[in-house]
């Protein structure tokens, strides 16, 4: 589902996976928000990176996808079933916001793993991202259920609400 404001022209140019060294290109630009350990890790564990690059070859944005258990922080690790992908890092530059390019990266991406046998996509949205929460609910995502994590002296204290506990999602963390 995408708003009226997208512009189907603007990315006409390149919406695709990446290759590993097509990625390692962007990292060097601290706009992109890629961090070249990052982007290692997230290939070799299988990760894909979609994204959308303009005719100069300045990439608009991008959204990371996985079929295995992801870290969400440094120390937790979400899972989730083995039927849906995993979206995350939804990144647009400044320049390119406003115009729906991960809404369309979205609707590429789903469409390619459904023709794979997956039913969807999972999210984890930190509740204080508005902009982002903003965007997802835009594009047509729903709630499944909440978790909420807090962090005293050191030690976690996570609930997952019965809705994604039925979903089969939950956290590790990561000793």
């Amino acid at each position: 589902m995408l708003n009226e404001k997208f512009n189907k022209n603007l990315l006409q140019n390149y919406v695709g996976f990446l290759f590993l060294e097509q990625i390692l290109n962007f990292v060097n630009d601290k706009k992109n928000d890629l961090d070249k350990i990052f982007v290692y890790e997230a290939f070799n564990k299988g990760d894909s990176c979609m994204a959308a690059i303009d005719d100069n070859g300045i990439i608009m944005g991008y959204v990371w996808y996985s079929s295995k258990s992801t870290k969400i922080t440094d120390d937790l690790i979400l899972n989730f079933p083995t039927d849906y992908i995993y979206s995350y890092k939804h990144f647009t530059r400044p320049e390119f916001r406003g115009k729906s390019i991960t809404a369309y990266n979205l609707a590429k991406a789903l469409n390619f793993f459904s023709e794979k046998g997956y039913k969807g996509f999972i999210l984890y949205v930190d509740i204080t991202n508005y902009a982002s929460l903003n965007s997802v609910y835009k594009t047509g995502f729903e709630d499944i259920g909440k978790v909420y994590i807090s962090r005293i002296l050191g030690n976690y204290f996570i609930y997952i609400s019965k809705k994604c506990r039925a979903f089969k999602i939950y956290l590790n963390v990561k000793k």
